[in-house]
């Protein structure tokens, strides 16, 4: 991250030198429209879309903002939803997640050896014969990626050390049978004041 910040740094500097400006105000402006030109190019490492496209695929909120992009198919069946790799991949680790938190991390914050490997064989990424055991996580490019798009989705926390389920608290807020407003941030906590709905008491028997 801080090798790429250097380098847009250094493209603004070299397309900056040799201009005059005649404020800072015209200096920013320059800027913003040399970062805007940039955000706008394809990316190789994003499939050809660029930072700003990117940006918006992880970040917005409904996938319907996104039909310039990308075409959503909202009419399939649950059946047909469930064998789609990573929404089967997804559940499964959520579900074993659900057994097994608090999960302790690893020194390097990654999931546990044994839950890695775990994950590694369900998911099967090589060819049947092909035995291959990863030391880390960060070996299964499956593993570790879905890891980080399940922490993005704000499905799990690292809290304390370990890997907790979050899913149930963000179904619950995003549906309205909760509202949850957080306190001020701590390093190692995040204290919350949670307000229940008549319908979360009466059908739901939830506590934080």
């Amino acid at each position: 991250m801080e090798n790429k910040a250097r380098q847009t740094l250094d493209e603004i500097k070299e397309a900056i030198q040799g201009k005059d400006f005649a404020s800072t105000e015209e200096v920013q402006d320059f800027v913003d429209q040399f970062m805007a030109k940039k955000n706008s190019r394809p990316v190789d490492d994003f499939l050809r879309l660029s930072s700003e496209q990117m940006h918006r695929l992880l970040h917005t909120r409904y996938l319907l903002d996104l039909n310039d992009m990308v075409v959503f198919n909202v009419g399939l069946e649950p059946k047909v939803v469930e064998k789609i790799p990573i929404v089967k991949n997804t559940c499964y680790f959520l579900s074993r997640l659900s057994d097994l938190e608090p999960l302790k991390v690893t020194q390097k914050g990654n999931l546990p050896l044994k839950f890695a490997r775990e994950l590694f064989e369900t998911f099967r990424e090589l060819p049947e014969g092909m035995e291959f055991t990863i030391r880390s996580e960060q070996d299964s490019l499956s593993v570790l990626s879905l890891r980080h798009i399940i922490k993005m989705c704000k499905w799990i926390k690292k809290e304390k050390k370990h890997f907790k389920l979050r899913f149930l608290e963000r179904f619950c807020e995003y549906f309205g049978l909760v509202t949850i407003r957080r306190k001020k941030r701590k390093i190692h906590d995040t204290k919350m004041l949670v307000k229940k709905s008549d319908f979360f008491d009466r059908f739901i028997q939830w506590r934080i």
